[in-house]
């Protein structure tokens, strides 16, 4: 059965370098298969992934069983075969990242998401404790209702702090 593998599942059986393994894919492909990879790049790279998954070989289960950890490493080196950049980070609503947390930090909030006060507009903001707890701050800030969905501040507010 090995005979009838392609030589890129044969690498990836030998646990060889996910860069070895994405460029025999590449190598291995038709010319009809290389120019489709050409022209759609994320496409091809579904398709090996989907070979990859469907396939029976006893090393690809176990990498399942591993949580795809050594696919993950090959289909990012399929990526930069295929030319595809890697993901930009998704950076905060408004540019803006969360506020810290944790002991120490300083007890502030910060706006995620802008709310206009009006009826139906929410804004969101990013505390710790001691920002969910500053009762002046939140109304200059124009926070009428709070929501604390944070592990941190269960058990801590009082009824009264809600």
């Amino acid at each position: 059965m090995a005979e009838d593998q392609p030589e890129w599942l044969k690498l990836f059986c030998a646990a060889a370098p996910a860069e070895d393994v994405a460029k025999a894919w590449k190598e291995g492909l038709t010319e009809e298969g290389r120019k489709e990879a050409e022209a759609d790049p994320p496409t091809a790279r579904a398709r090996l992934r989907r070979l990859i998954v469907d396939s029976e070989a006893p090393e690809v289960r176990r990498d399942a069983d591993n949580g795809w950890k050594y696919t993950g490493a090959i289909l990012r080196a399929a990526d930069a075969v295929l030319g595809i950049p890697p993901p930009k980070p998704r950076g905060y609503a408004f540019g803006k990242g969360p506020a810290a947390s944790g002991s120490g930090a300083p007890a502030v909030s910060r706006r995620v998401a802008e709310g206009d006060g009006r009826p139906g507009s929410l804004g969101l903001f990013w505390s710790d404790y001691g920002g969910a707890i500053n009762i002046e701050q939140l109304k200059a800030l124009g926070v009428t209702r709070r929501l604390n969905v944070a592990a941190e501040a269960v058990g801590k507010l009082t009824i009264d702090e809600s």
